[in-house]
């Protein structure tokens, strides 16, 4: 008797998906997270749109349609034969980075103050392959940390995996006739303020940093663009 292991996602084509759920089986969608649908109508469901097809799946619904749904749901769904699955390398589909946009970000600019922000970073990329060279403290690694933050919201660190990019307390020292510095929440991609510049007087840092990034496919078409604020 064969056993079923259920097959991460992205190594499933649309007709293995379908298979599977229908059939009851589940589906990997992340290190220990499975899905399945709840129960046979919602199967049965699904079986009603697998076999009318991707066209179908775009059509306007009649009450014909409607009818024939409702009598689907309460019939009893298949048990589909499992389909192959994807290969790991068989996606043969290519992005290529266009352009970085940035704003306000930590390593690209300096803070400045709240109300004046400095001019937005923008690099465009015109090949497929990208060489960064430049002095230690340059911003080579703020560059790749701008792509690698809008992308997963981490950041890379001096010999240390990718890690969240979280908030942490800003000090500033204490000016002329204060006792004490005062601390403020501040987020890693944001740049630290100059006190010179700008104290700030509430319990954080005013921050607007964002990153857009936009990614064109092998055929020369612009994708819509990626954001992280």
């Amino acid at each position: 008797m064969s056993t079923f292991e259920a097959r991460p996602l992205h190594l499933h084509t649309l007709e293995s998906l379908l298979a599977d759920l229908v059939s009851g089986r589940s589906v990997q969608t992340g290190q220990q997270e499975r899905f399945s649908l709840p129960n046979e109508r919602s199967r049965s469901a699904l079986e009603w749109y697998r076999k009318r097809g991707h066209v179908g799946w775009t059509a306007n619904v009649s009450a014909r349609d409607g009818e024939d749904l409702v009598d689907a749901i309460h019939t009893q769904p298949p048990e589909l034969p499992e389909l192959p699955a994807r290969p790991a390398n068989s996606n043969s589909r290519r992005l290529r980075l266009k352009k970085l946009e940035a704003h306000r970000f930590a390593g690209l600019h300096k803070f400045g103050v709240p109300t004046t922000s400095p001019d937005n970073y923008v690099h465009e990329f015109t090949r497929a392959v990208t060489l960064l060279e430049g002095r230690n403290g340059s911003g080579k690694t703020s560059l790749l940390n701008a792509i690698i933050w809008a992308l997963t919201g981490e950041m890379l660190r001096p010999q240390r995996a990718p890690e969240p990019a979280e908030e942490f307390e800003c000090w500033v020292s204490a000016s002329e006739g204060e006792a004490e510095p005062t601390a403020h929440k501040i987020a890693s991609v944001t740049p630290m303020p100059n006190a010179q510049q700008y104290r700030p007087t509430e319990p954080w840092v005013h921050a607007d940093t964002w990153v857009e990034l936009t990614f064109v496919d092998e055929s020369g078409l612009e994708h819509p663009i990626i954001r992280r604020s």
